[in-house]
């Protein structure tokens, strides 16, 4: 037998022996239907992912790169735009787009972009894909926050209203405590910020002469005047760790100033010249010393109640009298340090109000229901429960089990933290 027949397109190919299959791969490779099979149908080995990483071309990275920082300079991009979602996605598409179309040698980069007129067209139907998706998602949630800034509380529900979402007697706001926040939250179920009234309390401690803690005012100004200097002169890179300036909107900053300096004291001896080295000089190294081992608490407990990921009400009263027994002056505390500890006792617990919502977290954590041996407190978280429970049964059946089920959840998810930290200090003793 002489002929042989391709299955693809049913045509007679001469086959002989001594050739062998020759013939017939010389035809598959000008089938016609052969061809445009293997144009539209991909084979398994597509599919395969290679567990070799890919290698690129050293001068093919260099032209990236430098093509990366002309687009930043030309058109005035940040550079951490390479690593936002939004900027890869688009290189993924333009990527792909480029080896599909490889082969054409009559297309251009422009070719594939779109026109800001389509773009500005098409953002509109995309916004309104993306909303009704967050519609969609907005309904399975139990439970949400918001972070506003001073908005009112109708503008607020005005706007959650588009996603299906509102405020009402179960919604509170957690906010710091100015006094524009605190008129523009009035009515509001609004719960103030503890970690900015220790910080105010500390603010005033150190700024206010009021607070009647001189030496304390005086090691303090006297740092923050020399970490400003040095700062200025450019002579950071000298230092084993940066200076940190003081700022009132920054959470514990005193604290990291000051403990940033005593930690690279012996680093600036020669640092400064003239007045700032007399006042260098003149700088009460014991008391910086005890002062920042005082703070090292405060910044341990604000760091706890910043927490994100996990509730913090509960944690409140109990890191609230943990820092009013730290505050608690020892005989043997120097001058400076028992004027700052009484100052700042006071300062919390007369500026650092208890609320109700405190009151009925701890008492339902398993492990801080003795309000650290504060059976004042206890007695009326008691009785607020009591007085709860009364006004739920007269609801509705149907808020009584979302309510249950929200205290459910809130002690549910008040499990005591794995590792070892401050508020451990304040659980119940067995």
């Amino acid at each position: 037998q002489n002929f042989v027949i391709c299955d693809k397109c049913r045509t007679i190919v001469i086959y002989k022996s001594s050739t062998g299959t020759g013939g017939l791969k010389k035809h598959l490779a000008s089938c016609d239907k052969n061809t445009l099979s293997n144009a539209t149908q991909s084979t398994i080995t597509t599919y395969y992912t290679t567990s070799k990483p890919s290698i690129i071309p050293e001068k093919i990275k260099k032209e990236v790169t430098n093509a990366y920082l002309e687009f930043i300079a030309l058109d005035g991009r940040p550079f951490e735009i390479v690593s936002r979602i939004g900027f890869k996605n688009m290189l993924e598409t333009v990527f792909k787009a480029g080896k599909i179309t490889a082969n054409s040698q009559s297309t251009e980069i422009s070719d594939l972009l779109p026109h800001p007129t389509t773009v500005s067209r098409k953002i509109d139907q995309v916004y309104s894909f993306r909303k009704k998706q967050l519609n969609e998602w907005c309904k399975t949630i139990n439970s949400y926050v918001v972070v506003i800034d001073m908005w009112t509380e109708k503008y607020s529900d005005d706007l959650l209203l588009d996603y299906g979402l509102s405020l009402n007697t179960n919604s509170f706001i957690v906010t710091d405590n100015e006094p524009k926040m605190l008129a523009a939250l009035r009515g509001a179920n609004r719960v103030g910020c503890s970690d900015h009234y220790i910080n105010k309390a500390l603010e005033h401690a150190f700024t206010s002469p009021k607070s009647n803690c001189v030496e304390v005012i005086q090691v303090f100004d006297i740092v923050r005047s020399l970490v400003e200097n040095f700062r200025r002169c450019h002579r950071q890179i000298k230092l084993s760790r940066k200076l940190q300036t003081f700022s009132v909107t920054r959470l514990s900053g005193a604290y990291y100033m000051l403990n940033v300096f005593n930690i690279t004291y012996n680093e600036l001896v020669d640092a400064f010249s003239g007045s700032h080295y007399n006042d260098f000089e003149s700088l009460d190294k014991d008391l910086l010393y005890h002062f920042c081992e005082f703070l090292r608490s405060f910044d341990e407990v604000i760091t706890t109640l910043s927490e994100e990921t996990q509730p913090t009400l509960h944690k409140v009263i109990p890191l609230r009298c943990f820092l009013i027994n730290h505050c608690t002056p020892k005989p043997d505390d120097i001058s400076g340090m028992m004027k700052i500890k009484l100052f700042l006792q006071e300062r919390i617990m007369d500026k650092w109000p208890i609320q109700s919502e405190h009151l009925l977290a701890t008492l339902l954590h398993p492990r801080l229901r003795d309000f650290s041996g504060d059976q004042a407190l206890k007695d009326r978280a008691i009785e607020l429960l009591q007085s709860s429970i009364s006004s739920s049964a007269d609801s509705s059946s149907n808020n009584t089990s979302s309510c249950n089920s929200s205290l459910s959840s809130s002690v549910d998810n008040s499990i005591t933290p794995k590792k070892t930290n401050i508020l451990s200090l304040c659980y119940d003793k067995p």
